[in-house]
């Protein structure tokens, strides 16, 4: 019942405040508030975490990539594939790559809500993608989470598709 009071009080404020402190607030909030509305609510929600992707202002794009995780985690099925791979799609090609190298982890949740044959037509593309990223801190990001990434696809996959792709960052010219 909290969050039913929570959610008209506070979401909309964020949602149209004049500083980008209060939206990136909102987009860690989103996905806690999520299941514990009305279905009309969630679809709002919905619709605000794409405008929070798509939005103008950097470090809002990195706060909405940094809790896309925890969004998949929440959000009903049968918006993964229509909703979020969009989503997924606009972060891991985003101009800054602090807002793709938080890309790593979303494609790591969404490998836990999808069969393994949907995480390797739909996420197996944006794991090589980030992998083999021209910014450092997202092939470092792609390398940390390697073994939890590659689990999604499974074992034949991990190692046609991904295991090169490893000993390419073993021998990265970055020494992070």
């Amino acid at each position: 019942m909290l969050f039913r009071s929570f959610y008209p009080l506070l979401v909309p404020k964020l949602k149209e405040a004049p500083w980008y402190t209060q939206q990136i607030s909102l987009s860690a909030l989103i996905s806690t508030v999520y299941p514990h509305v009305p279905n009309d609510k969630k679809e709002e929600l919905r619709n605000c975490f794409k405008n929070l992707v798509a939005s103008p202002t950097a470090p809002v794009r990195r706060a909405a990539s940094a809790n896309l995780g925890s969004f998949v985690r929440v959000i009903e099925e049968e918006h993964i594939t229509p909703e979020i791979l969009p989503l997924l799609r606009a972060t891991a090609a985003d101009d800054q790559d602090y807002v793709r190298f938080m890309a790593v982890e979303s494609c790591i949740a969404l490998c836990s809500r999808f069969s393994r044959e949907a995480a390797i037509e739909h996420v197996l593309p944006f794991a090589k993608q980030l992998s083999t990223d021209s910014a450092w801190r997202v092939r470092y990001m792609a390398a940390k989470h390697f073994c939890d990434l590659s689990k999604g696809f499974g074992e034949e996959t991990a190692q046609t598709e991904m295991v090169g792709i490893f000993v390419e960052l073993l021998q990265d010219r970055e020494g992070e």
